[in-house]
């Protein structure tokens, strides 16, 4: 049995998907599983998987059924397969450090009370070093506030689990288009589970040029903009069945939803808009006040004149956490020399 499982969803991958691949080979700790599940690719992906399939055994390739899309379907077909006593996750067009492997299960084995460990992810462009930015930066607020404020203070690949860990946490759902992983993480930091952070960067997430653009308009596409607010209700939910719905919470959460009312008003309808706002309200996010006010400025916030002057008046009778910040870290933070890769 392999002490790990690395599951790595794709579609239509295939090149980027062998320099992960190769990222994997190289590791130091060759006890592994590789587990790629292929999201009904169309390109060369199943050729190129066959030429590591003949020569490496720790290498399988299964596809995801018809009837079933995404790379949260990918995961969970990938989790319920694997048979490592730790699993962790992989985009296809992300890379290990050597020491990945090592540095990881080392560090499990050593902590086994812990139910998952979180390392640093440094981004690149082209080549691990070329930006030289961690994804986030670890501070002194609780992870699971920064979540639910939007500071996403890890990603995917970030966490290394105990098998028995990520399986119970199953499924990711696959009924949702966008923030699967988010919700994810929160529904482990809601349920308690044991986790810590250890280590140097040893893993690269891939934010490539062509894509920096297409990734912020994508954000936007109207089917997205739905999604989050399921994905939105569906965190409520997770937060409430916790027994953690505290005042702070429900205004983080409220202000995920005016975000998403916002997004909406300027780029689906500001009547679906103030559905959204209306939403927050019947989940007992908000009072009736707040409910008219952010009602209001739907309305009347198409006029250019009249939004810097309404929204200021909001954000005079509102709490601030109801106004989503963007993070002063996310994607902007050096990589310090302590915990650079080695």
């Amino acid at each position: 049995m392999p002490s790990i499982s690395i599951i790595i969803p794709t579609h239509n991958r295939g090149e980027l998907l062998m320099q992960t691949i190769a990222s994997v080979q190289a590791q130091t700790n060759r006890d592994f599983e590789c587990v790629v599940v292929d999201d009904h690719s169309t390109d060369d992906t199943a050729s190129r998987m066959q030429a590591v399939l003949d020569t490496d055994s720790r290498f399988t390739m299964i596809s995801v059924p018809s009837g079933r899309r995404g790379a949260q379907a990918a995961r969970n077909i990938g989790i319920e397969r694997a048979k490592g006593d730790y699993v962790m996750l992989l985009d296809s067009d992300d890379l290990l450090a050597p020491h990945c492997i090592e540095q990881r299960i080392a560090v499990m084995q050593s902590n086994p009370q812990l139910d998952f460990v979180v390392f640093p992810c440094e981004c690149f462009i082209k080549q691990p070093g070329d930006v030289s930015l961690l994804w986030n930066v670890q501070t002194s607020e609780p992870d699971l506030d920064r979540f639910l404020k939007g500071d996403v203070p890890w990603q995917t690949t970030s966490p290394i689990w105990k098998r028995d860990a990520i399986v119970s946490l199953l499924p990711w759902p696959e009924d949702v288009p966008v923030a699967q992983d988010w919700e994810f993480h929160i529904r482990a930091l809601a349920r308690r589970m044991q986790y810590a952070r250890f280590g140097s960067v040893d893993h690269y997430w891939r934010q490539a040029e062509s894509e920096r653009e297409s990734i912020g308009k994508n954000s936007f596409k109207p089917e997205l903009l739905r999604g989050r607010v399921g994905v939105n209700e569906r965190v409520l939910k997770i937060i409430k069945d916790a027994g953690l719905l505290s005042d702070t919470y429900r205004d983080y959460l409220a202000g995920l939803f005016w975000q998403s009312a916002e997004r909406v008003a300027q780029r689906v309808s500001r009547k679906e808009a103030r559905l959204i706002w209306q939403k927050a309200h019947d989940l007992g996010l908000i009072k009736a006040a707040q409910l008219k006010q952010g009602r209001n400025y739907l309305l009347l916030a198409r006029f250019a004149r009249l939004h810097p002057h309404l929204l200021a008046r909001l954000k005079r009778h509102w709490p601030a956490s109801f106004f989503v910040t963007r993070s002063a870290t996310y994607l902007k933070s050096p990589v310090p020399r302590q915990i650079e890769s080695v």
